[in-house]
């Protein structure tokens, strides 16, 4: 992740208005929530003595998670949109700005991994492994918080995402690992490495009512015009699969 340049609003607290202290609580709810999936995940399909590389790695990606909404104009930008002053009027092109600069300082996000090409066509590149656990991690931190799971948000959306091949692959294979977080974390159960093997079988679930749109709900909303329109496909290539560790 590439390091946001300007102030740290968490070190300038005293001077912050509640405005900007709601959006600081609302970057430190979000962020704890994606470490509590991941544990989660971690602790029930990777014990302790049995992580390997790729589970460090997420762990340091997870301790590092969206800490560029916190600095300079990343920080102003979003709150400006999202937690707008009384009286102020919203700029949608500074948040736009914002939201694309976000994008493409962290690699978790699939719109990170595009290539715009000089033909003007679109390039889905390959997604890291630890990128696409960290972004499913991030998807179902917002799952905490619309009472639904990650696989749901995924089904609804998959068709406005540009994916390479083995980026879809890895999400419809991990997906499942967070479901079972997410379903272990609406159930209350606090030991997921205590969880008997039957309690991990999903129960079906109520139809929930629908929630009242939130301010991640919103940027998701605004993102959506952003994302490219599909080409019509160019010559296929072969493509070695590669089996990753």
């Amino acid at each position: 992740m590439a390091k946001e340049k300007g102030t740290d609003y968490r070190e300038i607290l005293f001077f912050l208005s509640d405005k900007e202290k709601d959006y600081i609580r609302y970057i430190n709810e979000h962020i704890a929530n994606v470490k509590n999936v991941w544990k989660r995940v971690r602790l029930v399909n990777y014990p302790t003595g049995k992580e390997d590389a790729l589970v460090r790695l997420v762990n340091k990606a997870i301790e590092e998670h969206d800490s560029s909404k916190y600095v300079g104009n990343e920080f102003t930008g979003y709150r400006q949109w999202f937690y707008p002053e009384e009286g102020s009027k919203k700029d949608q092109k500074l948040f736009e700005k914002v939201w694309n600069e976000h994008q493409k300082a962290n690699s978790y996000h699939w719109q990170y991994h595009l290539l715009f090409q000089p033909d003007m066509t679109i390039k889905a590149l390959y997604m890291a492994t630890v990128d696409v656990l960290e972004m499913l991690a991030d998807w179902s931190a917002m799952s905490i918080k619309f009472d639904n799971v990650p696989s749901e948000w995924y089904e609804k959306n998959k068709d406005n995402m540009l994916l390479h091949p083995s980026t879809k692959n890895m999400i419809e294979t991990f997906l499942p690992m967070f479901d079972e977080a997410i379903d272990l974390i609406q159930r209350g159960v606090d030991e997921p490495e205590e969880v008997k093997p039957e309690e991990l079988v999903k129960k079906k679930r109520k139809p929930r009512a629908k929630k009242t749109e939130t301010v991640e709900s919103e940027e998701e909303t605004v993102a959506e015009k952003e994302k490219p329109k599909k080409k019509a496909p160019a010559k296929k290539k072969a493509v070695a699969k590669k089996k990753e560790k």
